[in-house]
Order: structure tokens, then sequence, then C-alpha cells
């Protein structure tokens, strides 16, 4: 065991901030973007989820993808994610410009966060479902809020699946591989030597 003290307050006031236990990953990277500013360095955050290597390393998915998601620290996660299985990865920021997109660019799958501004998931989905272009594209919510009725109300309005967060770049594989069959264009499964990107 090591020797361990409490900090006072004027040692506190002489930090550039500081954290409370338990710390959540997100909360952490937006802290240190906070306080190292442009000269961090990091144009990509680390992701710290375990995993067991195996096949979610070995496997390279090429998907069209379209994540919706507010919050640019959880945006910038589910990117690094997608990129890092070899996805081509198109960002929104909410409902109204994922539309702008989609009239834009086919995408193979949509990662749809639920609640975000101006225009939230469920309306988003709703437009795609009544759009006659956009029929079979697969959409998939994503939420914080694990609650009872989520995935009900999220197939209801027009979705295909449901992933609570945080996410893990097992569960998107998951996720794109179960819905690549017979939903747009068929994706391609390359085997890679490469280790997993995610490391404890």
């Amino acid at each position: 065991m090591g020797n361990w003290r409490s900090v006072n307050d004027d040692e506190l006031l002489s930090c550039a901030a500081y954290l409370a236990k338990p710390i959540k990953q997100s909360v952490l990277f937006e802290t240190l973007l906070d306080v190292l500013g442009d000269d961090a360095g990091i144009d990509e955050p680390v992701s710290v989820c375990r995993e067991t290597p195996g096949a979610a390393g070995r496997l390279r998915l090429e998907a069209r993808v379209l994540l919706v998601e507010d919050n640019p620290v959880n945006r910038k996660l589910a990117e690094r994610i997608l990129e890092k299985l070899g996805c081509d990865t198109t960002t929104a920021e909410n409902g109204i410009r994922a539309l702008e997109m989609l009239e834009r660019k086919d995408f193979d799958i949509v990662f749809m966060d639920v609640q975000m501004p101006e225009m939230d998931g469920f309306t988003a989905t709703r437009h795609i479902r009544e759009d006659g272009r956009w029929p079979n594209v697969p959409i998939i919510a994503m939420t914080a809020h694990a609650l009872k009725g989520d995935r009900e109300r999220c197939l209801e309005a027009g979705m295909d699946d449901y992933l609570s967060k945080p996410l893990s770049r097992e569960t998107i594989q998951e996720v794109i591989q179960k819905w690549s069959g017979g939903r747009g264009e068929a994706l391609t499964i390359q085997a890679t030597t490469e280790p997993s990107d995610i490391k404890p």
C-alpha cells in the first residue's frame, strides 16, 4: 500500500482541474482537452474499453456508416471505433443534418442517437421511413437511457435495433454484421492479422 494523504483547499486551487471518482472515460477525455487545449496534441481519443482480443481484432468491415450524435466527445469516440473497423464514416450532430447527409450519399447503416437538439432521433427516423428513397437502410438507435420500454419505442419509430451507451467496438461490429445481409449493398469482411486496437 502506498502512503495516501488528503488534499487541502490550497492545493486544489493550484490544480488546473480535479475529478471525482469514479471517473467516466468521456469526462476524463473532455477534461484533458479543456486543460491542455490546442497543445494537447490529441486528434483522436484512446478507448479504454476492456475487451478480449479475438474476432473483433481480426475483422475489418467496409461499410458506409452515418453516425448521428450531438455530443462531440461521444461522437468522436464512436467515429474512432468505426474508422478502426474500416468503415467509411460520416457524422451529423442532429436529425436535420442526418437528413441532409442522406440526400448527398448512400449509406449501409445509420447509428442514430435518440435525444438531440433541433430534431431528435425518433423524428429523424420517421422522416427517413416516410421517404421512399431510403426504405431499407438499417437504423440503429443509440441511447444512454436503458429504461423499460425504450427498445419498443425505438422499434415503433421505425428503427431496426437498439444499443445502450457506452458503445464498444465489439457491439458496434456485431450490429454492423447483423444488419449487413440484405440491407443496402453487401459488406465486405476482410481477415487481417492486426491485433485489437482497443487495449486494456
